[in-house]
């Protein structure tokens, strides 16, 4: 268990410190960059995801002599987490693209909003729903 959150908290974990060092140097876009920089996080959690796991070789043992080339057998929830992930992969890619884009045209001063709240938010929902579509196709 606590692999796993390590797992999921090391990259937030860095982009936390990106932010630190950037204060340090007394940079004034730290604050701008995080919510792109966390939704490409996301984006990196989605992509294992979108390729269903072949059941074939892990229901016929070696033992068998079965010949599993060209069989796929597959669960279909598993099939399921695999389509919402790929619609994933391009909606967060236009946000991360959008969030980008707020980011360079906002001031220096200021944090990036959407919808009168900041950006950091919903990139961290974002990175929240991907991290539990991994836990989803693992529980599968």
């Amino acid at each position: 268990m606590y692999r796993r959150i390590v797992t999921f908290l090391f990259p937030l974990l860095l982009v936390g410190a990106e932010r630190v060092a950037r204060i340090v140097v007394t940079n004034e876009e730290a604050k701008r960059f995080i919510a792109p920089t966390v939704t490409a996080l996301a984006l990196g959690l989605l992509f294992p995801l979108l390729a269903p796991k072949n059941l074939a070789k892990q229901l016929f043992s070696k033992s068998a002599k079965v010949n599993t080339a060209g069989l796929v057998i597959f669960n279909r929830a598993d099939a399921l987490v695999s389509n919402v992930a790929s619609v994933m992969v391009y909606v967060f890619t236009f946000v991360w693209i959008y969030f980008l884009y707020l980011s360079i045209r906002s001031g220096a001063d200021e944090d990036p909003a959407l919808l009168g709240r900041s950006t950091s938010i919903y990139s961290l929902v974002i990175y929240f729903v991907s991290a539990v579509l991994v836990e989803i196709k693992e529980w599968i």
